[in-house]
């Protein structure tokens, strides 16, 4: 969901309509680049990752997440809505403040370590660590010990506390101030991570989820007020904000316009998924992300237009949906591209499974790149 201030056309002897224009323009534009620019650095962060080979760390979106994803996030929004309404809003904000920041604070880590570690001097000895979160399942007799169903490990250096010291801290200012300059520097942290780690696998499921997300935004934005409400009172970094008219009020209001990070992250998903296709052509070109790219950018600015003409929140998806699925696949039809497009999978169900369950990665056949021949099918 994205919300933007209206324009205050009053006549108490100044201008506020060219006051308030300014306002919304730099606000729009704030916002539109603290989405696209995630979205770009994360989709080639994603590609890195595809590269280097996939880990436990990794989230893949199957056909049936991807169909009940709507569902889930609904009674989630609704949950949460109804606890708003009966629990004191500072009890439940103090919560998930809580638990938003620290993951936050983990999220900008992972950012900043292998960007500032060369540089951090050798005062002292460096020493590596690994801590690690196993869960078996009950074990049969004739299976020992169990087998192990899920695992998280997190690595890090005696180089990185300086790093992590400095997120930290960051974190801790948030929680006191509330600013939303920190708001945003964790959420344009968590966006970026999360494009990184989570990967839609197939474009099935791409279409089935951002389909889906389609009608759950249009129907909690225009036929409720819970996603509008929930967003406005919800206090941790899950959204970029910017002063609704900063020339104005300045930089320490709470008067803030917003766009929530579901709509920065789900469709660039889609998009970082489009930058892995180009890359598996091998056409040395990334003709299907940069199309992707720009649609999202055009979806963006209609939601924003739409926002100053019906001077009401609107749902982001609306827009975005249609254009980042509907480009694409059309631009691949015409090329020749779409039933390749269709095939295409980040790697193989074996491999998906022996992530989750820790087992030997067996050698993905999905991953052989296509043939000159059919690569160049549509030049």
């Amino acid at each position: 969901m994205a919300d933007l201030p209206k324009i205050n056309t009053g006549g108490n002897g100044t201008d506020p309509f060219t006051n308030s224009t300014s306002g919304i323009i730099i606000s729009s534009s704030f916002l539109f680049l603290s989405a696209i620019i995630p979205i770009y650095f994360g989709s080639f962060r994603s590609l890195l990752r595809h590269l280097k080979g996939y880990s436990s760390e990794e989230e893949f979106v199957t056909t049936k997440d991807a169909m009940q994803f709507p569902f889930y996030a609904s009674g989630a929004l609704f949950t949460i809505y109804l606890i708003f309404k009966f629990v004191p809003k500072h009890i439940i904000n103090a919560i998930f403040l809580a638990f938003f920041t620290c993951s936050a604070v983990i999220s900008l880590g992972r950012l900043l370590i292998p960007i500032i570690r060369p540089y951090i001097p050798n005062f002292f000895t460096n020493t590596h660590f690994k801590i690690s979160y196993t869960q078996r399942n009950e074990p049969k007799e004739a299976e020992g010990d169990g087998k192990i169903i899920e695992e998280a490990s997190w690595e890090f250096q005696t180089k990185d506390f300086p790093t992590m010291f400095v997120c930290c801290i960051i974190g801790l200012t948030y929680v006191v101030t509330k600013h939303w300059t920190l708001n945003n520097v964790f959420g344009l942290a968590f966006s970026i991570t999360a494009l990184e780690c989570l990967h839609l696998h197939q474009f099935k499921n791409g279409f089935i989820l951002l389909g889906g997300l389609f009608f759950y935004d249009i129907f909690w934005v225009f036929f409720t007020d819970v996603m509008v409400s929930v967003a406005k009172n919800f206090e941790a970094p899950i959204k970029v904000v910017f002063p609704k008219d900063i020339l104005v009020d300045g930089i320490f209001t709470d008067k803030v316009s917003m766009l929530g990070l579901g709509d920065i992250v789900i469709p660039g998903v889609f998009v970082a998924m489009l930058l892995r296709f180009d890359h598996r052509l091998g056409r040395n070109s990334y003709f299907y992300f940069y199309t992707g790219f720009l649609a999202y950018n055009l979806g963006l600015l209609m939601t924003f237009g739409a926002m100053l003409w019906f001077k009401h929140a609107q749902p982001a998806l609306l827009y975005l949906s249609p254009l980042c699925t509907i480009v694409p696949s059309l631009a691949a039809l015409v090329r020749g591209d779409f039933p390749t497009m269709l095939e295409y999978s980040d790697c193989s169900e074996e491999q998906i499974k022996a992530l989750k369950n820790k087992t030997e990665t067996p050698k993905d056949t999905s991953s052989k790149s296509i043939t000159r021949q059919s690569a160049r099918k549509a030049d």
